[in-house]
């Protein structure tokens, strides 16, 4: 009878604890296996040696769970903005693949410690952007 009175508590709260689970979800906690999902912000943008940060009242990137993403993006002075396209992260590389404009954008940058650094030729220029996890 004693181990019915400890147990029975104690798998109430374990199934109260498990039905609570998919509303933390979707409060925001982040799920423990795919680390990578949420937030970036824009700390350092350069396009060679120009500062291009100074320009945007914000910047971020988020990766959504269902391998989407979106960078959010507003210039001083102007509207919010939104880049749509399809993410894809290899755990064993620690790299993110980013696939935007109906697929004629697709390249691979390091995420390593929720730190994404972005990469790009723009003409003859070195375009850098640097994300940091919120």
């Amino acid at each position: 009878m004693k181990k019915y009175l400890v147990r029975a508590p104690l798998v109430t709260g374990l199934a109260a604890l498990l039905l609570a689970i998919p509303t933390w979800k979707k409060d925001g906690l982040k799920d423990v296996t795919q680390p990578y999902l949420g937030e970036y912000e824009c700390v350092e943008a350069k396009l060679n040696s120009t500062d291009y940060l100074e320009r945007f009242s914000s910047l971020t990137l988020e990766l959504r769970p269902n391998g989407a993403f979106v960078l959010h993006y507003r210039e001083k002075g102007g509207k919010q903005k939104k880049v749509r396209g399809n993410y894809r992260y290899d755990a064993e590389k620690e790299t993110l693949t980013l696939t935007a404009a109906k697929g004629s954008f697709q390249r691979e940058f390091p995420l390593k410690q929720g730190e994404l650094t972005v990469a790009l030729p723009v003409r003859d220029k070195i375009l850098l952007l640097k994300f940091l996890q919120k």
